[in-house]
């Protein structure tokens, strides 16, 4: 490169005044809500991502969410990382915390209900067993 092609340009008052100012055309306009659209929409999860995640926040491992949905452990571990790349965390955990604070995983509603048909186990009096009869099953 020379010298002279590091130099800066001088512009006349004249070239000034002729030189048109930036405009955004209609087709640029939409381009970028094009653009933006597929962003918004790359960030959001799959419906298999949210059984995944679902399955995450139950505190299982990949070998089991892999038995329950019946696919691979690799594509397993694929929707994980998907999942955390598009939640923006760094581990399981966080993308626990991230799913529930987000609303993307069972409502209180649905906490409250599933606690409502949970049995309260208490411990049998010493020298008597648990009579399982009496405990209604959940089939």
């Amino acid at each position: 490169m020379t010298a002279s092609a590091l130099k800066p340009r001088l512009v006349s008052p004249s070239q000034r005044a002729t030189a048109r100012p930036f405009q955004v055309s209609p087709g640029d306009l939409r381009f970028a809500a094009m653009v933006e659209e597929h962003q918004r929409q790359r960030q959001m999860l799959t419906p298999r991502e949210l059984e995944v995640l679902a399955l995450l926040c139950e505190g299982l491992p990949n070998k089991l969410i892999e038995r329950r949905l019946g696919i691979g452990a690799g594509t397993v571990k694929c929707h994980v990382a998907n999942i955390l790349s598009k939640l923006n965390v760094a581990s399981r955990l966080q993308a626990v915390i991230e799913a529930h604070r987000r609303g993307l995983v069972g409502s209180r509603e649905n906490e409250e209900s599933a606690q409502e048909e949970m049995l309260p186990i208490a411990p049998a009096p010493l020298g008597q067993a648990y009579d399982l009869r009496s405990v209604r099953s959940r089939g």
